[in-house]
């Protein structure tokens, strides 16, 4: 196994809870309210896009230093390969894997942005939060690597 900077980690954890926190203020409004409203759309989006990036990053450092030498072919495989190597539950690394999929719309194909999917997000947000708690946890207990 390799090395991680886990300082680094950390950093990404710090933001991915920043943008959680700021979208838990921007839940509550429906695809409609947000169509209406090109500001309240473009904040979700905006965070949305930054939390999903900081768990695709936390991902690939990950699985780039302890995932024996396998890179993973995309941000989904990233997501998946934590479950593999134990950083998060596997059920649970399946079941945020799509995410990858969101955050490649929301950079490269925002014109075909369903606000339905945006608001998806948002109200799965307690993912974000469990997605911390695992990786913090995993961190706690390889403080070697």
């Amino acid at each position: 196994m390799g090395r991680l900077d886990q300082e680094t980690i950390r950093a990404h954890l710090a933001a991915l809870e920043e943008a959680v926190r700021v979208l838990r203020r921007l839940t509550g409004w429906g695809a409609a309210e947000l169509q209406a409203d090109p500001v309240r759309l473009w904040a979700v989006a905006h965070g949305v896009q930054l939390a999903l990036q900081n768990v695709l990053d936390v991902s690939m450092h990950i699985v780039a230093g302890i995932g024996g030498g396998t890179a993973p072919e995309d941000y989904r495989g990233a997501l998946v390969a934590l479950g593999r190597l134990g950083v998060v539950e596997q059920a649970f690394a399946e079941s945020i894997a799509p995410m990858a999929g969101l955050r490649n719309i929301l950079v490269h194909s925002y014109l075909r942005l369903s606000v339905d999917r945006l608001v998806q997000a948002l109200a799965r947000l307690d993912d974000f939060d469990a997605f911390v708690r695992a990786v913090a946890a995993f961190l706690a207990l390889n403080p070697e690597l």
